[in-house]
């Protein structure tokens, strides 16, 4: 299952991972994590298509994560305020341990909301069958034009 990761680095890292319907799969803070820790968590719980950040400047650590999983890196333009970070994230029930936690979801939902549309022109136009790996494709390829992307991948 392809999947959208938030990390939010500190002292304390959060992760947190969604679905490509923006369900919460999983979602934790650790001081112990470290570029290993994460990895393990990542790969236990699907295919990375996009990780994300919740601040302009990528972290370099971000950056080995995503290159790690060859997935897409996404950061905003600018920081995410606690305010949009806070709206980003009020629709999921969930209490967060510490803002590291918020901030990761945050930084998915964030990346989820830019790939959005793309995601459901693919269900409409391919459908569920190849929803998968044709998503990996088409957000890793950047391809514009759905149409031309599904007949590449049939």
């Amino acid at each position: 299952m392809n999947v959208i990761v938030g990390i939010d680095l500190g002292i304390t890292t959060g992760i947190a991972i969604i679905n490509m319907k923006s369900e919460l799969i999983f979602l934790n803070s650790s001081k112990k994590y470290g570029f290993t820790g994460v990895v393990k968590e990542l790969a236990r719980r699907g295919s990375s298509l996009i990780i994300a950040c919740d601040v302009a400047k990528i972290p370099e650590f971000v950056q080995l994560i995503a290159s790690k999983f060859e997935a897409v890196l996404l950061s905003p333009e600018n920081d995410l305020k606690r305010n949009s970070k806070n709206e980003l994230v009020m629709n999921y029930e969930v209490k967060f341990s510490n803002y590291h936690e918020r901030d990761a979801l945050a930084a998915a939902v964030y990346a989820y909301k830019q790939y959005e549309s793309l995601i459901n022109k693919v269900l409409k136009k391919a459908g569920s069958r190849i929803f998968e790996p044709l998503i990996r494709d088409l957000v890793l390829k950047r391809i514009k034009n759905i149409n031309v992307g599904i007949k590449k991948h049939k």
